[in-house]
């Protein structure tokens, strides 16, 4: 039985054929703005959620020890928010 399958081309002949960088379309310095993008936007998601995560366990923490439950969870839940925004705006102003 014969093999009627043509054999692949190499992935370099692609760029060759597209004048492309690469297979992916993107040029070495849009490589970089998009890695760069894409760390700043999870450095706000984490930074966020730590804020926000570092407030509950806060005013847990208070809430329990000072028996005022549940306002200072409530206070430092807000707080958390604002430092989250704070976080938030300080990386825009970065990119």
């Amino acid at each position: 039985m014969e093999n009627t399958t043509k054999p692949e081309e190499p992935k370099e002949s692609f760029g060759k054929k597209t004048g492309l960088s690469n297979a992916t379309g993107f040029t070495g310095e849009e490589k970089r703005t998009i890695a760069r993008a894409m760390a700043l936007m999870s450095q706000i998601a984490f930074s966020a959620i730590a804020c926000v995560f570092a407030g509950v366990f806060l005013g847990r923490l208070l809430d329990n020890w000072l028996g005022t439950t549940p306002w200072l969870l409530i206070i430092f839940i807000f707080l958390g928010c604002v430092s989250a925004f704070k976080v938030i705006i300080d990386v825009a102003k970065k990119f």
